[in-house]
């Protein structure tokens, strides 16, 4: 019986070589572009909004507060999303917390009346205040702000 030639052999080696190469490009190319593409969408979400929380006003009575606000967004699309408004005493204890539906057109400013409740009358005493919305955004407001 009789061998296979070094030449047959070389070739058969090299061709299941390049075989094996090609599968694996075409497999690490489609795990590639699938977590891009991932990233990409994931990016378009988080970059969707572009908002900022340009300050705050608040009218306070012993039961509730009147928190007007000012809302920028900077996007090119109008935002519609519920947000969670929190109010945080300055040593960062909650005070109150309730979920207000923003709505603003794209690149404009708008106010937002909240009326949250308190536990303690707030008159003459400063707050921060933080809205928490969708994809990730956390706004806060640029300093405490004095209840009136």
């Amino acid at each position: 019986m009789r061998g296979v030639s070094p030449v047959v052999a070389t070739v058969l080696m090299v061709a299941v070589a390049i075989a094996a190469a090609v599968i694996a490009y075409n497999w690490v190319s489609g795990v590639m572009a699938s977590s891009t593409s991932a990233a990409s969408a994931q990016q378009g979400e988080i970059g969707k909004y572009k908002l900022s929380l340009e300050s705050v006003k608040c009218d306070a009575s012993a039961t509730s507060m009147t928190l007007t606000l000012y809302i920028r967004n900077d996007s090119d699309v109008t935002v519609n999303d519920s947000f969670l408004v929190i109010v945080q005493d300055t040593a960062g204890n909650e005070i109150s917390k309730e979920y207000e539906t923003i709505n603003i057109g794209p690149s404009s400013t708008q106010s937002k009346t909240v009326t949250v409740s308190a536990t303690q009358d707030m008159s003459n005493k400063k707050i921060n205040v933080i809205l928490r919305g969708p994809h990730g955004i956390n706004l806060t407001a640029p300093e405490p702000v004095t209840c009136t």
